[in-house]
């Protein structure tokens, strides 16, 4: 059972603040798009399985793209159980 303890948006702003203050302290060479999706593993693992090779899926992206961010924000809460279709 997913059991979300974060808001979408204090996870998206806690993500880009984390992302800014690790990319200034070390030479993880992350990009945003994958530092998001790791980040949500953790958050709302349930959501990031049901995204995981979709086109919602912004691990191998500079970062996530607005229709992405919108999927995610709209289903945060209460992610589907089946994956999307892997494109």
């Amino acid at each position: 059972m997913n059991s979300i303890t974060i808001s979408f948006q204090d996870f998206l702003n806690k993500a880009i603040v984390d992302y800014t203050q690790e990319a200034n302290a070390t030479a993880k060479h992350q990009r945003f798009g994958q530092w998001f999706y790791n980040d949500m593993i953790l958050a709302n693992p349930d959501l990031a399985e049901h995204i995981r090779g979709s086109k919602y899926d912004p691990f191998y992206l500079e970062q996530p793209t607005p229709e992405q961010l919108r999927y995610i924000e709209l289903v945060w809460a209460n992610p589907p159980k089946q994956p999307l279709v892997v494109l």
